[in-house]
């Protein structure tokens, strides 16, 4: 089997040898790349040196892990690396990755989180024990059998607990900040610096590393005060990627104060930039902004590993990039459950009155189908320009009730936003299409 730092403890004691068993190997040979040393150096193994190191450098901290010799290297790249080794050498046996699964986290076509089957990762997320062990966590997800700790003793080190480990890895590439640290960069939260308030706090520009980034200062989340529940949200949020959704960059954690910290978009949401004087958004950018927040939301009700329910979607929670492209926002408020047939009651309206499907809030029963229904209003903010609100009495889609048969069969007078001088007949047919199927 070849030297025996790259075998795998547990098959090599069992005399069980398969393709898990070239994995471990592999996650040894990365160790090796990113550290430069050698399998055994002083008598201790490469693997019984790194394992208490690999938790930090899942945070980002390489100190003394990543060769000294590397001036300068790519972290997201270094993230994934690392990502691989923590999956490949202290997953459960049958819970190791494929090397698909490899392959496609080195070459970034794929999150890290993606290294974690389905089950362990909702353990992971909503796990009740903190001091769980190892063992223990192995026990119950090895699926060949039942495997009690005397069988493991002397087998590997254990520093850090797998769940440790885990953990690190789905907050891996998020950097922790210090609430000093915010408030020196947010002029202690000043009026200033805000530019955005909710039910959930406010969000602040800053600058931070030289860029610039928004805070989110959260004031009433009731469902994660502690420090574990919040950490669990932290692990959702930066498990889900889609280049249609905001994508979380750090956070804070101290005492009382919960933040998050995220980019900044110069062209800040679909909300100012319809509504805002001087040029009006042309149809392709409108066409694209529509076709993008579709995308985000099909991710995040069909393809994320957990599926999410937004509940809070409105254009003021679709930021655009330097490109228009739509990244939809505010994920700390959303809803995570397991069973795509579960819904999510809730005693009161969320969001936006208007963008709240009516039949939803009266039974108080939610689902992905309220999502649906809101993105229906931001088809109609996109087709007509109108706000959402005409006056006391009538809002965007009372008014366009009567007007949307018309406009189904080409009668676009009155309907369509007058500022589009020029449209796709067929492309606006099909959005208003969509809207009507969404709202009616």
């Amino acid at each position: 089997m070849g030297t025996h730092v790259y075998e795998d403890p547990l098959t090599t004691k069992l005399g069980k040898y398969s393709d898990k068993s070239d994995i471990y190997s592999f996650g040894v040979t990365l160790l090796e790349l990113i550290t430069r040393r050698k399998p055994i150096h002083n008598g201790t193994d490469i693997v019984i040196w790194a394992n208490h190191l690999i938790k930090k450098a899942l945070e980002g901290r390489y100190t003394n892990f990543v060769d000294s010799n590397l001036q300068s290297f790519d972290h997201e790249q270094m993230y994934q690396m690392v990502s691989c080794i923590n999956s490949c050498i202290n997953q459960p046996l049958n819970s190791r990755p494929t090397m698909e699964k490899i392959r496609l986290v080195l070459e970034g076509k794929s999150p890290p989180e993606e290294l974690y089957d389905h089950e362990l990762q909702w353990s992971i997320i909503h796990r009740d024990d903190e001091s769980s062990s190892y063992f223990e966590e192995i026990d119950q997800i090895e699926e060949s059998g039942p495997l009690h700790e005397k069988n493991y003793k002397g087998i590997r080190p254990k520093p850090n607990s797998f769940s440790e480990l885990a953990v690190a890895n789905y907050k891996g590439g998020l950097k922790p900040y210090s609430f000093s640290e915010l408030a020196k960069a947010t002029d202690q939260f000043s009026l200033q610096r805000q530019f955005g308030q909710g039910g959930f706090g406010q969000a602040f520009m800053a600058s931070l590393d030289g860029k610039i980034r928004v805070v989110k200062k959260l004031n009433n989340f009731p469902d994660v005060q502690s420090e574990g529940d919040f950490e669990r949200v932290i692990m959702v949020l930066n498990g889900v990627r889609h280049k249609n959704l905001v994508k979380l960059v750090g956070y804070c954690i101290e005492g009382a104060n919960r933040l998050l910290i995220s980019k900044f978009f110069p062209n800040m949401s679909l909300r100012y930039q319809l509504y805002r004087k001087g040029n009006a958004l042309d149809w392709k950018k409108r066409m694209n902004i529509a076709i993008g927040s579709a995308r985000g939301l099909e991710y995040l009700h069909e393809y994320s590993k957990l599926k999410i329910i937004h509940l809070f979607i409105k254009s003021d929670n679709i930021l655009l990039d330097n490109d228009f492209n739509p990244k939809i926002s505010d994920f700390e408020r959303s809803l995570f459950f397991r069973d795509a047939t579960t819904h999510v009651f809730r005693s009161s309206t969320l969001g936006t009155h208007i963008y709240a499907d009516p039949l939803s809030t009266k039974l108080e029963k939610y689902s992905d189908k309220s999502d649906v229904y809101s993105f229906g209003v931001i088809l109609l903010e996109l087709i007509t320009g109108r706000k959402l609100k005409m006056d006391e009495n009538i809002d965007i889609v009372t008014w366009a009730q009567p007007l949307i048969e018309k406009a189904l069969e080409g009668e676009y007078m009155d309907f369509v936003d007058p500022r589009l001088q020029l449209f796709d007949d067929q492309e606006m047919h099909r959005m208003i299409f969509c809207s009507n199927a969404c709202i009616n």
